[in-house]
């Protein structure tokens, strides 16, 4: 047994599935950008590996030939067949274990690039086929990409909604007519439309309790929304009532949103086929670039993703999930750069920089157009279920929490509800999902912002 030739084989081929990988991760990288990187420096050692281990084997087969070419043959029968077989049992594993979902196929939770358009436009369909037979709760907005539908119901009779498309008790009311010392307006996302609860249940009711019969509270959030669109929804639909408090309700997620033109790309596991508004900023300028907004229905029309508008804008599209290879025949391939995808390359409108100066413009524009309407803002960070768990095993930092890093940012004065909801057990702050708060939490919520607003009008 050639030992030494065994090795220069091993090392071989080790080294060519790195350089394989390394190639598809440098993408459209220029090379020295690309061999800067830890991927490209992994990338550089493959190559220096493969360049010995050829030179070995070169040179072990220049030696066999004075002494004979069965041990070399031998050898090297020996060090390729275990390494195909154990290629050939993965990817056969692979196959028969990967499933298919909503948004494509799946291995122990990953999912396989490349997302393929003509699925997702089945799917988005599909969706937007059972929304229409389903009197669905949400609809297509052109201004705000969607919106809570007049005189609603849920498909499971939990959300209820108004003749103006805010949530209420009760469809075929109008929450307008009912007579006030003021108003309350709530602006937000799923949060602060209260999902996963009743009516009776969400933080918004509660707050009804606390003010008494002084201040009417009208909840305006929307699943899904961005601070983008809170802010959108606030000057079409809110500003004109004149509310006396408004309540601006803020996840580190609402900061992502914001950075993004179509859901499906960005999150595919929601079932939104919608697409959104997409502000920009040019010398403190807000202006949105993708006005009006396309219909779902629209979306579908389009034959292949290259041909959607304003992809440059999305912070969630990644080129090299939608391209395909000659190599995507291979699952292993596919699980392999689906587990170490290429780097993204952002340009200045998507970057982690602009994320965080956009939405502080966007939540400063919505503060000073409040006060010049004569409306005290309230802005609440609102903790998620991965706040709490990361604060448990200490990982957790200020600048891990977008939403956090925004309001500093801003400099503007907030309430954090983290401390407010430590009163509220681990097992009973969220809803079995873990997605959005419990009743009992949201009663906390609405406690604590009831407190504040009163310290805010004191003060």
């Amino acid at each position: 047994m050639n030992y030494v030739l065994l090795t220069g084989i091993y090392a071989l081929e080790i080294a060519s599935g790195i350089l394989i990988l390394g190639l598809f991760k440098k993408g459209d990288q220029p090379l020295n950008v690309f061999l800067s990187t830890t991927s490209g420096q992994v990338f550089l050692f493959g190559l220096i590996v493969s360049a010995i281990s050829v030179a070995l084997i070169v040179f072990e087969y220049m030696k066999s030939r004075r002494v004979g070419f069965a041990g070399f043959r031998m050898t090297t029968v020996l060090g390729v067949t275990p390494v195909v077989i154990i290629v050939l049992t993965l990817e056969l594993s692979i196959r028969l274990l990967s499933t298919s979902g909503m948004y494509g196929e799946t291995f122990l939770g990953l999912h396989l690039r490349p997302r393929i358009w003509e699925d997702q436009v089945a799917r988005n369909r599909e969706i937007l086929k059972r929304m229409s037979s389903d009197g669905a709760y949400l609809q297509y907005d052109d201004y705000l990409g969607w919106s809570i539908g007049p005189n609603r119901r849920s498909v499971d009779g939990m959300y209820l909604s108004s003749a103006e498309g805010v949530r209420s008790p009760t469809v075929n009311m109008s929450m307008l007519t009912q007579e006030a010392k003021g108003r309350i307006a709530l602006i937000g996302d799923s949060f602060t439309f209260g999902e996963e609860v009743k009516f009776e249940e969400t933080w918004g009711y509660f707050l009804q309790q606390y003010v008494g019969g002084e201040r009417q509270v009208l909840n305006y959030g929307v699943p899904g929304y961005g601070l983008d669109q809170a802010y959108l929804r606030y000057l079409r639909d809110v500003r004109p009532l004149h509310p006396d408090i408004m309540v601006i309700g803020l996840i580190s997620h609402d900061i992502e949103r914001t950075m993004t033109v179509y859901n499906f790309i960005s999150f595919p596991e929601w079932e939104f086929p919608f697409a959104k508004p997409r502000f920009s900023s040019s010398n403190g300028d807000l202006a949105i670039v993708n006005s009006p907004i396309p219909s779902p229905e629209a979306i579908t029309k389009w034959s292949s993703i290259d041909q959607l508008p304003f992809l440059e804008y999305d912070r969630g599209y990644y080129e090299s999930e939608w391209d395909s290879t000659k190599l995507d025949c291979s699952y292993l391939f596919r699980f392999l750069t689906s587990k170490f995808p290429r780097w993204p390359i952002r340009s200045a409108e998507v970057s982690d920089r602009a994320q965080i100066a956009l939405n502080s413009e966007i939540l400063l524009k919505l503060i000073s157009v409040a006060r010049e309407d004569g409306t005290l803002p309230v802005v609440v960070y609102f903790p998620t279920h991965g706040t709490f768990v990361r604060m448990s095993s200490e990982m957790v930092t200020q600048g891990e929490e977008l939403a956090i890093e925004v309001l500093e940012h801003s400099h503007v004065v907030y309430s954090d509800l983290t401390s407010c909801l430590m009163q509220v057990h681990d097992s009973e702050r969220f809803v079995p999902s873990k997605r959005h708060y419990s009743p009992e939490a949201n009663m906390y919520v609405a406690k604590c912002i009831a407190e504040d607003i009163a310290d805010m009008r004191s003060g």
